[in-house]
C-alpha cells in the first residue's frame, strides 16, 4: 500500500504507476491518519508539506518511507509520465520493504513457484489492512461483488471457501502481530478489529490451537506460514487461483 498526499494530475498518475500491480494507492490525509493507525503501508508520497506535518511524523515513527516530491508537476506526454512514475518507483523502493513483502516472499519460497496475481492482490490487501477487509461480506462489494457470487468463483474452482483464506491471512497477521510487539493481546484485538481479546483468543485457538501467547515465540513465524500454505496453496489450488486473476485485478478494488 501506498499512501498518496499529491493533488497534481501528474504526480497521481506517476504514483498509480509505480504502484506494484497487486498494490493499492490511497489518497487523501484520512486516509493516510488511518492507514498509519490500523494497516501497513509501505510508503507515503508527499506533494506538499504543508499541513501534512502530523502525516509525516506519524509514519517516520512507524518507519514508513516517505517520499517528497515537487509541488505542482506539470506533465504533458506519456514519456514525461512514465518518466515521473520512474522516479517514483525507484524512491519508493528503496528501503520499503515491509513484513507483508517479506511474507509473500516466503509463501513463494513454500511453494517453489511464482504466487499467482489474483492470490497475491487478495493476500496483499488482507494483511496490509485486516480491519478494512476483516469478513468475506466485507471484501466482496469492494470487488463489486456478493458475497454469494464471490463464494461461488471459489467453488466452481475446486479451491476452499474465501473466508477459509481469509481465516489463515488473519491469523498470519495476528501471529506476526504478537511476534513484533509488546503490545498486549487486548491493543492487539483491537487494532485488527477483534471485538474482544477473549474472541481473539478463540479465534487463534480455533485456527492452530494454541493460545496466543504460544505465538509470540520467533519460530511460530515458519509454523504458521507451513500451516497456511498446507491448507490452501497446494499445486491444485495455486493452478486454480490463477483463473481468478480478473477477479482480483486492481482496478476491481474499490
Amino acid at each position: 500500500m501506498i499512501l498518496a498526499l499529491v493533488s497534481s494530475p501528474g504526480w497521481r498518475d506517476a504514483v498509480a504507476r509505480a504502484a506494484r500491480p497487486d498494490e493499492d494507492v490511497r489518497y487523501g490525509r484520512a486516509e493516510a491518519h488511518r492507514a498509519l493507525s490500523l494497516a501497513s503501508p509501505r510508503a507515503l508520497v508527499v506533494e506538499d508539506e504543508a499541513g501534512a506535518e502530523s502525516v509525516v511524523r506519524r509514519a517516520r515513527t512507524r518507519g514508513v518511507r516517505v517520499v517528497r516530491v515537487p509541488p505542482t508537476a506539470k506533465v504533458a506526454a506519456d514519456a514525461g509520465r512514465l518518466g515521473l512514475a520512474t522516479w517514483v518507483e525507484g524512491a519508493v523502493a528503496d528501503r520499503s520493504t515491509t513484513w507483508v513483502d517479506r511474507m509473500l516472499a516466503d509463501c513463494q519460497r513454500a511453494i517453489g513457484g511464482r504466487l499467482p496475481l489474483a492470490f497475491r492482490g487478495f493476500a496483499r490487501r488482507v494483511l496490509e489492512d485486516p480491519t478494512r477487509l476483516s469478513s468475506v461480506e466485507a471484501i466482496a462489494p469492494a470487488l463489486g461483488l456478493s458475497a454469494g457470487a464471490l463464494r461461488a468463483r471459489f467453488r466452481r474452482r475446486g479451491l476452499p471457501s474465501p473466508a477459509s483464506y481469509l481465516r489463515g491471512l488473519r491469523l498470519l497477521t495476528v501471529a506476526h502481530r504478537l511476534r513484533s510487539s509488546t503490545d498486549s493481546t487486548a491493543r492487539i484485538a483491537w487494532q485488527l478489529g477483534f471485538h474482544s481479546s477473549g474472541n481473539l483468543s478463540r479465534f487463534v485457538r480455533a485456527q492452530c490451537g494454541r493460545p496466543p501467547s504460544r505465538l509470540r515465540a520467533p519460530e511460530t513465524g515458519v509454523e504458521m506460514l507451513l500451516l497456511f500454505v498446507t491448507r490452501g496453496l497446494g499445486p491444485v489450488e495455486v493452478e486454480a487461483w490463477r483463473g481468478l486473476d480478473r477477479t482480483f485485478a486492481r482496478d476491481r478494488w474499490a
